[in-house]
């Protein structure tokens, strides 16, 4: 499982899929207060459409910091290697003001007889085939080898480390 680093893109349509819920929700606590609803399936109707909004949104925030936790938590605690981007890989099917995202696929050894792994970077809107034969680390969860992060800070000038951008505090510690 790739830890994955969200990029500010989405941020835009959660908050205001976030601010909608709250008004609606505001709105029909308002209404039933006031007694102006005489159509109580109605009320309930927009008040629950307005929580799932609500919902939804912050789901989605605690699944992102609980994500730059992770990655945190695996720079700091996990193993690294020093892998090797082997080829770009073009996602067709996303498309960004007419581009399309790469990812990296890098291999790395870590001694075992199983020969070197492969693993795939997040998604980047940079000429990535350019960089192919460069080294960037691979960060290993110690727990689980299954998640890893690659840290593509060193190779893509453009590209900030998802970890460093936010300041987060892990009360888990």
């Amino acid at each position: 499982m790739k830890l994955k680093a969200e990029k500010k893109a989405n941020i835009i349509p959660i908050c205001i899929l976030f601010v909608t819920g709250i008004v609606i929700v505001f709105f029909c606590v308002k209404a039933a207060l006031e007694n102006i609803t005489r159509d109580g399936a109605g009320f309930f109707l927009f008040a629950g459409i307005g929580a799932f909004f609500v919902f939804i949104c912050i789901m989605h925030f605690i699944t992102e910091y609980k994500n730059l936790l992770d990655i945190k938590r695996v720079k700091r605690e996990g193993i690294v290697y020093k892998g090797t981007i082997i080829k770009a890989e073009i996602h067709p099917l996303i498309n960004k003001n007419g581009v399309h995202p790469q990812t990296a696929i890098c291999q790395y050894s870590d001694g075992s007889l199983d020969g070197p792994k492969t693993v795939k970077s997040d998604y980047f809107y940079n000429e990535l085939g350019l960089l192919v034969g460069r080294e960037v680390d691979v960060y290993i969860d110690r727990n689980n080898s299954d998640k890893y992060y690659v840290d593509m800070s060193g190779v893509v000038e453009s590209y900030k480390d998802p970890a460093s951008q936010y300041q987060t505090h892990d009360f888990r510690n």
